[in-house]
């Protein structure tokens, strides 16, 4: 979507800016209509055309929202005023007299890297772990907000470990019955009731049709709920290895 260049300003500020590709807009459009003639052939495996249109949506809206950047820098002082008491959690202040549409200008906030931390001690790997879990657990379950691109270039930590949260540009809204079903999945999930599984992905509309895969259910069930289980696992994350606690 674009470039990240590390800048100083006249007063000698070193700023971030997020680059957006010239043209992109115009070229996103024009793939979305071949993404759409794509989509029809799924009329060829009994999809709804309901179904295809929504999921079109669902993409279309989720591409161009990465594109608007004063979004993505409301979401930033949105983001900042609602963690700004978490001492775990650092995030970037967008500077909106240096912004524009294909232009975000934040503050400079330096940090490793998730994926460089496979050589970092435990405890700031097992800080850095649990302190991403608990955000987007309140993120999600408390503001009805997802950071829906949660991969490890748009974090870091820095030298006092906190996390960095460095991008915003795709941060949804997450209704209040799309969470109930999303719980209701989650229960069922931990009962190992595959009738239940199913109730709750035909409510959160990722399924239609006759004939619920239980065999799918039940091995899902049995890969998720021991990790919810109480005691310490073993789990690979971002290319290292951390041992959670539950």
């Amino acid at each position: 979507m674009g470039q990240v260049h590390r800048a100083t300003t006249h007063e000698g500020e070193i700023v971030v800016l997020k680059v957006q590709y010239p043209g992109l807009a115009e070229v996103l459009e024009s793939d979305l209509i071949q993404v759409r003639r794509i989509m029809r052939l799924g009329r060829w495996f009994k999809v709804p055309q309901a179904r295809l249109d929504a999921l079109f949506e669902e993409l279309a809206e989720s591409l161009r929202g990465e594109l608007d950047y004063h979004a993505e820098a409301a979401a930033l002082a949105r983001y900042r005023e609602r963690y700004k008491d978490d001492p775990r959690l650092v995030i970037p202040e967008p500077l909106t007299e240096l912004s524009g549409p294909h232009v975000l200008a934040m503050r400079y906030v330096e940090g490793t890297p998730l994926r460089e931390l496979a050589d970092a001690d435990d405890a700031t790997r097992q800080g850095i772990a649990q302190t991403l879990a608990d955000w987007i657990t309140q993120e999600l379950f408390t503001y009805g907000e997802l950071h829906a691109d949660p991969h490890a270039g748009n974090f870091a930590a820095d030298a006092q470990g906190r996390l960095v949260i460095y991008d915003l540009g795709a941060v949804i809204a997450v209704p209040d019955t799309r969470l109930k079903a999303m719980m209701q999945l989650l229960d069922a999930t931990l009962k190992h009731d595959p009738m239940g599984m199913d109730e709750a992905l035909m409510q959160m509309g990722g399924r239609q049709g006759q004939g619920a895969p239980l065999a799918l259910y039940r091995e899902s069930a049995e890969c998720i709920a021991p990790l919810f289980e109480p005691g310490s696992r073993i789990l690979a994350m971002y290319g290292y290895t951390a041992v959670c606690a539950s």
